[in-house]
């Protein structure tokens, strides 16, 4: 049982988690979006979180996560990939959830940085205050968008959400709906990049904003396993050039389990012919945990 990425006439190249159809990046269908989300990991922000980083700027609490490097199949004590070709944690969603009193901020951010020498390349902030909700999208070079989500405060119990899918960034916060914002090429991370997330909280003597959880999930990653449509780790050539042309009268088939499936990637599966495929999946019975109906 496998995914339809790719169709005849198309080509198709993996790279960064993500699926490239003729050049371009390819968004998971809407309808699959909550399906393909999972459970990354969950920090309590009230007890000691060695793998967080606290400063305090003025009357802010900066809380910056400083484990190890976060992979999309997860990582161990040592920081190590559990997948032997597995790729950086890319597309991510961030839940904060915390306390806003009147006269303080709380905010949540991803900065997307470089495993060699930590520099940032973007960096994408949601910060609720006495204005609002705001979005902001910097990059070393300056802000590149500002985008104002909510012009009412918001008091009391908070959850902020953000995310970075698809090249889309997904936005919303208690009592406000999802919103979604398309990111130009400039205001997107770098390949390779891996995400850093940091919260900021506080205010003014006697109104304090306070952060209790942060959790973390993760889109579904299509990592570097294989050897067709899928450049090498380590390679200072376009990665286009590695793309994928699919012939005509034959699809292109990604196991979900992309960390060992035997999918279309390697040479002695190939591309499936049409009179190949039976029919579409209608119930799944694995994992146990998820029987039920697909869509």
């Amino acid at each position: 049982m496998k995914r339809v990425v790719g169709l005849g006439g198309e080509s198709i190249l993996l790279y960064g988690g993500d699926p490239y159809i003729d050049g371009k990046l390819l968004p998971h269908p809407a309808d699959l979006r909550e399906d393909l989300r999972a459970p990354y990991r969950t920090w309590d922000l009230t007890a000691k979180t060695p793998e967080w980083k606290r400063e305090t700027v003025g009357d802010v609490q900066v809380l910056a996560y400083d484990g190890p490097r976060l992979w999309s199949g997860g990582y161990d004590e040592h920081g190590r990939t559990f997948a032997p070709r597995d790729v950086p944690l890319r597309d991510v969603y961030a839940v904060l959830d915390g306390n806003r009193p009147d006269g303080s901020e709380l905010a949540v951010e991803l900065a997307y940085v470089s495993p060699d020498d930590g520099s940032v390349s973007i960096r994408y902030e949601l910060t609720a205050d006495d204005r609002g909700v705001a979005l902001r999208v910097a990059t070393p070079q300056g802000v590149e968008r500002e985008e104002r989500i909510s012009q009412g405060p918001l008091r009391g119990d908070l959850r902020l959400e953000l995310a970075y899918v698809d090249g889309r960034v997904r936005v919303a916060a208690t009592g406000v709906g999802l919103t979604v914002f398309d990111m130009e090429d400039a205001q997107r991370p770098r390949f390779g990049d891996v995400v850093r997330p940091r919260i900021r909280y506080g205010g003014r003597v006697g109104a304090q904003a306070r952060a209790s959880r942060f959790q973390l999930d993760k889109d579904h990653h299509y990592t570097l396993v294989g050897n067709r449509a899928v450049p090498p780790r380590e390679s200072d050539e376009d990665p286009m050039t590695y793309a994928h042309a699919i012939p005509v009268g034959t699809v292109f088939l990604l196991g979900d389990n992309s960390y060992s499936s035997k999918d279309c990637r390697f040479d002695e599966v190939g591309d499936i012919g049409l009179d190949q495929l039976i029919g579409p999946v209608v119930f799944r019975i694995w994992p146990p945990l998820r029987i039920g109906g697909v869509r």
